[in-house]
């Protein structure tokens, strides 16, 4: 069978395509696309990535897109993965043809027309969406006893011990490391009866996420933790100075 290529031009045929990569996270993404994305009449695959390409039509995109997997792949160079791509340019083995890595025939799965879509930053927000979710895996309010710090994933992530249902320390690491060790310290080891965890999909992200929740905590309600933290290459915004002075509001209890 012969390899055929299609140029999407966005200039010409205005046709813009979702690729969905093979990989442990591409069945999540599928599911999620087959909410999330508008509905198609436009689909190719082969055996063993099915449904991989969706094609809509929209005016407003210019260039190709990549949404990468935060989480990194041992089987990709750079350890990052592409699950979701955006093509409105370039190269793309389209049916009838064979793909050229496994062999199979690439086949249209429906072969009707893209469907329209208003505006292509929606479909560019609905794929961020489907790649960045935040939380991974977390655990909230467990009480402190041996099975439970057991049980804590050794990954890195952000954690918060209460005493009771009050904050008072909000820290990062390895989880279960860094609970566990928390037991023994003579500055917090009897100040805490419960914690939550929370494993992020983007290990990058940990230090801000820590730094939004001692920034969002007032001192008392993290006691145990003295500093303030700091964000990542993040531009503070200054205050507007013109008027300093903040709305009457009438407390007004709601029954």
């Amino acid at each position: 069978m012969r390899t055929y290529y299609c140029v999407n031009t966005a200039c010409r045929s205005r046709v813009l395509m979702f690729a969905w990569m093979n990989g442990g996270s591409r069945s999540k993404a599928v599911a999620a696309a087959q909410i999330l994305l508008p509905r198609t009449e436009m689909v190719h695959g082969h055996a063993s990535n099915p449904a991989s390409h969706f094609y809509f039509r929209a005016g407003n995109v210019s260039q190709n897109l990549k949404f990468l997997d935060p989480r990194g792949s041992r089987e990709c160079v750079g350890n990052r993965s592409t699950i979701i791509e955006l093509r409105v340019n370039g190269q793309t083995v389209v049916p009838p043809s064979t793909n050229q890595r496994t062999g199979e025939p690439v086949i249209w799965e429906l072969e009707g027309e893209p469907a329209n879509v208003n505006c292509a930053k929606t479909l560019c927000i609905l794929a961020l969406g489907i790649t960045m979710r935040m939380i991974c895996e977390y655990g909230e309010m467990w009480p402190r006893n041996e099975e439970n710090i057991r049980q804590i994933p050794k990954k890195k992530g952000v954690y918060v011990l209460y005493d009771g249902s009050m904050p008072m320390y909000v820290g990062k690491g390895i989880l279960r490391r860094r609970i566990g060790t928390a037991r023994k310290g003579k500055y917090r080891g009897q100040f805490w009866d419960h914690f939550s965890w929370y494993v992020l999909k983007n290990p990058r992200m940990i230090h801000d996420t820590e730094s939004l929740l001692l920034r969002t905590l007032p001192p008392y309600l993290r006691s145990r933790t003295k500093q303030k933290g700091g964000f990542t290459n993040a531009r503070k915004v200054p205050e507007p100075r013109e008027n300093r002075h903040a709305n009457l509001i009438t407390r007004r209890v709601m029954v």
